[in-house]
């Protein structure tokens, strides 16, 4: 299989997990990328994700600090991988695809909508390929829920709810998640939220929205519950407590271009109790025992998560806890029934990949 040859641009703690998805492509059957370089401008991140890049793919990649010079001296390099912090994802984008190299991008794609039309310039200008790195929409249940949704298996929804909060003042794995100027945590979480909304419900047409700071102090988190060894070091060096200026919560309502509403709220402060969770409620073409409850969230929810656990035994992939979906219990077996008649094994794995 010919290999598409990358360099990794910015090795903080997502540099490092997009390492480990390397690793995971590369001993899946669509292994076709190759890790040909690492630039960063901190020399202590760069060596450090050299050190795992070794260990997980068995080669250690050239380091650099500086992207024209990795170009230059990178035989075949096609393409980069930008993971740097949000506010410097356009100057990196667009002195990539200036050089020649197509770019994939971590969300959000930029921290202004100006700033995003620049790199979408860049890439028309270039005639390069452009493309953000938004995993929420491949994880296999997201995808079922897109097909079900298009193929009008269970109605059309009129409503939905989507709630996502964490109690609490504790930093937000990074500091830099609590600085405006950086984006701050509302644009860098909550954008996962969004644009998992418009994949399976389509655009948005009118928004009522609210956002605020709630906690303005930030503490250090005791533990975090990664082990990579970035994120070890830097809860090592992290200040014990943090000014924050950006806001941590936010609440919105959406109507979207078919007319259905979706009520919005993401937070991560005060005193609530972690959840989260997304219901739909449709109309139409149910089945007598779906009636009169949100259907989605109570009976399609433990099947759509049986389907995920599934796909990742069969191709070693890596759920992120994308949707919590709240199962009905009583009724999870009738769902499953419901739906394998619809699609007899294995064709709802087969519906994921569109």
């Amino acid at each position: 299989m010919e290999k598409l040859r990358i360099g990794l641009i910015g090795c903080g703690g997502m540099g490092t997990r997009h390492l480990y998805g390397l690793k995971e492509l590369a001993d899946s059957p669509f292994g076709n990328v190759e890790l040909a370089a690492l630039c960063d401008v901190s020399r202590a991140n760069v060596e450090l994700a050299a050190c795992e890049a070794e260990r997980l793919l068995g080669v250690r990649p050239p380091v650099f600090d500086d992207l024209e010079q990795m170009a230059r001296a990178t035989p075949d390099l096609a393409a980069v991988d930008v993971v740097t912090d949000p506010s410097v994802h356009h100057e990196v984008a667009c002195q990539a695809l200036d050089l020649g190299l197509h770019v994939l991008v971590e969300k959000p794609m930029a921290i202004t909508v100006r700033t995003c039309q620049m790199m979408v310039e860049a890439a028309a200008r270039n005639g390069r390929i452009l493309s953000v790195a938004e995993n929420f929409r491949r994880d296999p249940s997201a995808r079922v829920v897109r097909h079900l949704l298009q193929t009008d298996e269970i109605g059309t929804v009129y409503m939905g709810l989507f709630h996502s909060q964490s109690p609490g003042d504790q930093i937000f794995i990074s500091p830099w998640r609590h600085r405006k100027e950086r984006g701050g945590f509302i644009l860098d979480m909550a954008v996962h939220f969004t644009h998992m909304i418009r994949y399976q419900l389509g655009d948005i047409s009118e928004v009522y929205g609210d956002a605020r700071m709630v906690e303005p102090v930030r503490r250090k988190p005791e533990a975090q519950s990664t082990t990579y060894e970035f994120y070890r070091r830097r809860l090592e060096a992290m200040d014990d407590e943090i000014e924050a200026a950006s806001e941590d919560t936010t609440q919105a309502l959406l109507r979207m271009d078919s007319g259905a509403t979706v009520n919005f709220i993401v937070g991560i402060s005060g005193h609530a109790a972690h959840s989260r969770t997304l219901s739909l409620w449709e109309l139409k073409r149910l089945p007598h025992w779906t009636r009169g409850r949100p259907f989605f969230a109570e009976e399609i929810g433990n099947h759509l998560r049986t389907l995920g656990q599934t796909y990742r035994k069969t191709w070693k992939h890596t759920l992120q806890g994308d949707i919590i979906f709240r199962g009905a219990p009583s009724s999870t077996r009738k769902a499953c029934r419901y739906l394998d008649s619809r699609w007899p094994a294995p064709c709802p794995r087969a519906a994921t990949g569109s």
